[in-house]
């Protein structure tokens, strides 16, 4: 009889310890809610300061329509088939393999020379680093590609993107 007590006030004391603690810690919050708000505004500064010490970074982003030339199909010069995206395998999507092509060393090398892009020390960027900063996304069900770009310069976002 009397384990079935403890047992009882066990499970009554647990309850009562979490609404102990809450109120606990809301009377030790009004007792001491000057260094509370001491280290509430410390904090607050803190973030402010760390928010206007960063760069802004400058998002470009665009989506291109993949479409299949139908010159070849008007002129009766290809038949049917002529101008339309297929699949040179069973597995193949046309739209990634247009995703990877925009992504292939000689377009970025392309880019970085026409817009003469340079890294921090100065010299032209390379290839594979403008590559890990490119995001190029099929949507799916479509033949849409999303290309996105960051830069701290909104005119450079914009001219690479293009």
């Amino acid at each position: 009889m009397r384990s079935k007590n403890n047992s009882d006030s066990g499970a009554m004391s647990l309850n009562a310890l979490e609404q102990i603690d809450f109120q606990n810690y809301w009377l030790i919050a009004k007792r001491r809610w000057k260094p509370t708000a001491v280290i509430f505004v410390i904090a607050l500064a803190a973030s402010s300061v760390m928010a206007s010490l960063q760069k802004p970074t400058y998002v470009a982003d665009g989506k291109i329509l993949l479409r299949s030339n139908s010159i070849p199909s008007l002129t009766g010069l290809g038949g049917e088939s002529a101008g339309r995206i297929s699949n040179l395998t069973m597995q193949s999507n046309p739209v990634r393999t247009e995703a990877q092509t925009l992504l292939s060393r000689p377009i970025l090398q392309k880019a970085i020379d026409a817009l003469n892009l340079m890294d921090e020390s100065g010299k032209p960027l390379n290839p594979d680093a403008l590559a890990r900063t490119i995001k190029v996304k099929d949507i799916s069900g479509t033949d849409v590609l999303e290309i996105t770009y960051e830069n701290q310069n909104p005119e450079i976002a914009a001219a690479v993107l293009n």
